[in-house]
């Protein structure tokens, strides 16, 4: 696509997420489902900021946060391109994850839900199922990188709900920190970037194989 092209993301200022982070989530959708491949030119920061008539220093964050988790990657006077990485192509093989989640929304969307009300009824539903199993509070844990911007996501997230909500960073999990396996096994719910199931999907197998065969 060109640099003129502009990106399919619309902004819903009612949301409970900041408008960064729904942004930065759109255009890793757009990757995970081959609208944007790798190479293709992303719009200028100010191109997409008047677009979506917010402020250009937005967009700035998003590209940048994109761009050091390696989603994106800017060519000094040429402009930023979809990467061509590892991580994009473990994100493209979590189509069908997207496509569930859009077939749920569609039978949202018959029964008069809105987008927002959607993404916290699904929330409810993950607390909620698990919550009814337990006679004690649940313990919520948010897994991310250290590498990215995580408070950007952990603070959304702590300031809509009433919970405590504990930060664990995958690089301490990858790497074996005592303190850190014993949070994430002590923990009753996991949350984390769509980014990051996959990894965090095959340590936990890996941990649990080594525990039952010790």
């Amino acid at each position: 696509m060109s640099s003129s092209s502009l990106l399919p993301i619309a902004i819903d200022v009612h949301a409970p997420l900041p408008i960064a982070v729904q942004v930065s989530e759109q255009i890793k959708l757009l990757i995970a489902t081959e609208y944007l491949k790798p190479g293709d030119t992303l719009p200028t920061v100010i191109q997409l900021a008047e677009y979506l008539k917010i402020n250009h220093n937005t967009i700035a964050l998003v590209y940048s946060e994109l761009i050091e988790t390696g989603y994106l990657v800017a060519k000094r006077g040429r402009g930023t391109f979809v990467a061509e990485s590892e991580l994009l192509q473990k994100s493209i093989s979590r189509n069908s994850l997207y496509q569930v989640l859009e077939q749920a929304f569609l039978i949202a969307t018959q029964m008069e839900l809105s987008a927002s009300e959607f993404g916290l009824t699904a929330y409810a539903v993950a607390v909620s199922s698990n919550e009814r199993k337990q006679l004690v509070p649940l313990k919520i844990v948010f897994v991310e990188s250290l590498e990215s911007e995580a408070n950007l996501y952990f603070n959304s997230i702590q300031s809509e709900i009433s919970h405590p909500l504990s930060l664990l960073h995958l690089e301490n999990l990858q790497t074996g920190q005592p303190i850190a396996l014993k949070e994430l096994f002590a923990s009753d719910l996991l949350i984390t970037n769509a980014q990051y199931v996959w990894d965090l999907t095959q340590l936990i197998l890996y941990l649990e194989r080594w525990m039952s065969n010790p």
